[in-house]
């Protein structure tokens, strides 16, 4: 059997064997961070077949993940409340000073305009405030527009009102609290303000090596003060004991002086009614006697008084002032031995148009020791006085 010739029939051809293509290097998308990518990669198949077996593989998209979108931390803002605006404390609309109440009657009525008429003359000038009351409460305030000095019959017009809604009635009779108008608390600041007093004196004097005396007399003084601030006051006054009615034993008179000047302090601690004031001030006394073997000539020295007084709503005002004195004279030293110490009251009636009366009652008790000589003298003073 001839195997080579089937050998040659059967033989096998060749086969070309080609290598594969190396994988192409897929690029990696570069996405910034917070950007989307804006189309999708095309990436070409890692394997090719043969052109002549294989058909080229479609491209496979693929879409890179979306970046997440980094979250940043908002610290959170603390709330803050809005800062109150103070607001200004509004000054009064109305001043004033109560100084006459009277009862009044409405004879016309006009919207804000109203005609009044009493059965007694009002004094009464252009600008008055008056203050219309019902059973003690405050209805509206009207200002005077005409009427004689003294009159019963005048206009006046409404500046404020108290209650809402408040109505006077024609025919109707209310109390109308009559008061200085005052556009300026502070309109006495720079003034001087004067004030004349009188009374009657009482006075009890011991002297060593002598007969005890006792005197009465008419007595009168004057103060005059400089308004230099709500708080500062700077005065200087005096008082004379010169006229007198009955002296024991009446073998001779006596006369009596004092001097005074200083300030006074008021503290702002204390607001309208209250008032609370410190006095210092400088003193001198001296006495006039008709005899050369009795009595006192030049004592002299410091002085502090406090001072607290009361404002009524009617006007009228009360004051309470204590004071102490060391005395001494031109050839003797200070000392507790020799002093002055007083207390006086005074009720001030309520002021009409800027001047005012006051009633008022001082006791002062003054001693005075020299070497064996002690001489004590004690005053009770009443009277009245007149400032403006």
């Amino acid at each position: 059997m001839n195997f080579a010739g089937a050998a040659d029939a059967v033989a096998p051809q060749p086969v070309a064997i080609q290598a594969a293509p190396a994988p192409a290097q897929i690029p990696v998308a570069q996405v910034p961070p917070q950007v989307q990518p804006q189309a999708p990669i095309q990436v070409p198949s890692p394997v090719q077949a043969a052109p002549s077996a294989v058909a080229s593989p479609q491209p496979v998209a693929i879409q890179a993940a979306p970046v997440p979108r980094p979250v940043v931390a908002v610290p959170k803002q603390p709330k803050v409340e809005p800062r109150p605006v103070a607001k200004p404390t509004p000054k009064p609309v109305i001043e004033y000073d109560y100084f006459e109440t009277k009862v009044l009657r409405i004879v016309f009525e006009g919207g804000k305009h109203f005609i009044f008429q009493g059965t007694e003359l009002f004094r009464i000038k252009e600008g008055m405030i008056l203050v219309l009351q019902k059973d003690a409460q405050n209805l509206m305030a009207v200002q005077v527009q005409n009427g004689e000095s003294t009159s019963k019959t005048f206009s006046a017009k409404v500046v404020k009102t108290y209650v809402k809604n408040a109505d006077l009635v024609l025919g109707e009779s209310y109390t109308a609290v009559a008061r200085g108008l005052r556009s300026d608390p502070d309109k006495d600041i720079g003034r001087i303000l004067l004030e004349l007093n009188g009374g009657y004196s009482n006075v009890a004097y011991t002297e060593t090596f002598s007969a005890d005396f006792t005197e009465s007399l008419l007595n009168f003084g004057g103060k005059a003060t400089y308004v230099y601030s709500k708080e500062w006051r700077f005065f200087s006054k005096a008082g004379f004991l010169l006229l007198p009615l009955k002296s024991s034993p009446e073998s001779f008179t006596a006369r009596f002086m004092w001097l005074e000047a200083g300030g006074s302090f008021k503290s702002p601690k204390f607001k309208k009614p209250w008032e609370l004031s410190l006095v210092p001030s400088f003193r001198y006394l001296t006495s006039f006697v008709t005899t050369d073997s009795f009595g006192y000539q030049g004592l002299m020295g410091p002085q502090v008084g406090v001072k607290g007084g009361y404002d009524f709503a009617s006007g009228q005002s009360v004051s309470l002032e204590t004071r102490f004195a060391l005395l001494t004279a031109s050839s003797f030293s200070v000392g507790f031995g020799k002093r002055e110490w007083g207390i006086s009251g005074t009720l001030a009636l309520a002021p009409w148009d800027g001047r005012r009366w006051s009633v008022g009652v001082d006791y002062s008790s003054m001693s005075f020791v020299v070497g064996e000589i002690a001489l004590a003298a004690r005053n009770m003073s009443a009277g009245l006085s007149y400032s403006w």
